[in-house]
């Protein structure tokens, strides 16, 4: 079976390439824009050898470099990004995943990855299977601690030990993931019109910290569409494969509304008696879809612990918590329950917080 999901992004969304522009080296920011340099381009106008040269002296800066040799920026851009705000100094900006042309475009594999996210804790909490996924977790802390294991090499196997439990077919192996039967297509390309520099901070205990942190982001109000293709043999073998909760897979829009929900009830705590009163208001604006055709998703880069663990099942148990984040060394200012204690969040060119990053809308239109 065949959809299409039509992704409305509501707060700016960041999924990195990997890549970092620096200013004053590769790209050059005039009128409120980034222009990114393209070194092939440039030479065209000089020597390979000068530019390597200019470049390696520690006062280099590109744009004084461009203009002694009165070179348009237009004539050697690669791309040219909106700011919005300011982008002050010379920081890295982090750069939106692109495809093979440098165009952005919204994985299909990160909208997947908050579906999982969403769609185990839905499942864990409906099976009544929250007890035991949190003995077995405190089991394998316990474990991994007399075995002496650095918490490097169980960081992946404890996330193990919750989806096998539940996405795990008669093997437990990534070809018996009840998840594979869903595939999901990489977004059209988005121009980079509908992208723009960010001014992110970080947002800690009622105040924020002093990091400058730029990133390219996917506008609000943009709107894309990703495939989704049902493998009905996974569903149709259900019990030949071993899958437990393959009906679940049909309730794909009620646990992501429900994590949703669920997130902007604690996120609306947080921000209680915080001074960032419109990041406040964009969680108490953020409205719930009731059908079963549309949902909420929280992705990308700044989606953090909370939105990328089953740690909003584990908030009530100070035990577990506390021995989960002790092992492996998260909470170094010992908050437990009240764990994590920062966000990022987008600012305006003043500096005040304005908004969360990552969330979307997304609607299934059944063809």
């Amino acid at each position: 079976m065949k959809n299409k999901w039509e992704v409305t992004i509501i707060s700016p969304l960041h999924i990195s390439s990997g890549e970092k522009y620096q200013l004053g080296i590769d790209s050059v920011i005039n009128n409120s824009n980034l222009y990114v340099i393209d070194l092939d381009k440039l030479t065209n106008h000089v020597s390979a050898k000068e530019i390597s040269r200019e470049m390696g002296k520690g006062d280099f800066d590109i744009r004084k470099y461009l203009r002694s040799k009165n070179i348009r920026l237009e004539d050697v851009s690669l791309e040219r990004i909106s700011i919005d705000g300011r982008c002050e100094g010379n920081p890295e900006i982090l750069s939106f995943i692109k495809n093979a042309y440098l165009e952005p475009y919204i994985p299909g594999s990160s909208i997947k990855g908050a579906i999982r996210t969403a769609l185990l804790c839905y499942i864990i909490k409906n099976e009544k299977r929250v007890a035991y996924i949190k003995q077995k977790l405190l089991e394998k802390i316990n474990e991994y601690r007399q075995r002496d294991l650095k918490p490097k090499k169980t960081k992946t196997k404890i996330g193990k030990v919750v989806e096998e439990t539940i996405y795990a077919g008669k093997e437990r192996d990534a070809k018996y993931d009840l998840l594979k039967a869903i595939k999901l297509s990489d977004s059209p390309r988005i121009g980079n019109e509908s992208t723009a520099i960010y001014n992110i901070k970080v947002h800690k205990s009622n105040r924020l910290k002093d990091v400058k942190i730029f990133a390219q982001c996917v506008k609000p109000q943009t709107k894309t569409e990703i495939w989704t293709i049902k493998d009905d043999y996974f569903i149709q073998n259900k019990d030949k494969l071993g899958f437990k909760y393959s009906e679940y897979l049909e309730k794909i829009a009620d646990a992501c509304n429900e994590f949703a929900k669920r997130y902007r009830e604690h996120e609306l705590k947080f921000y209680q008696d915080s001074y960032s009163h419109e990041v406040k208001e964009f969680y108490e604006k953020l409205k719930i879809p009731d059908g079963k055709d549309e949902f909420l998703i929280h992705l990308g880069w700044g989606s953090g612990w909370l939105g990328m663990t089953i740690g909003l099942l584990l908030k009530d148990d100070k035990n577990l918590l506390t021995e989960i984040l002790d092992y492996y060394e998260l909470d170094k200012y010992r908050l437990g329950v009240d764990f994590p204690k920062s966000r990022k969040v987008v600012c305006d060119a003043e500096g005040t917080p304005k908004m969360p990053l990552g969330w979307a809308k997304v609607k299934i239109v059944k063809i």
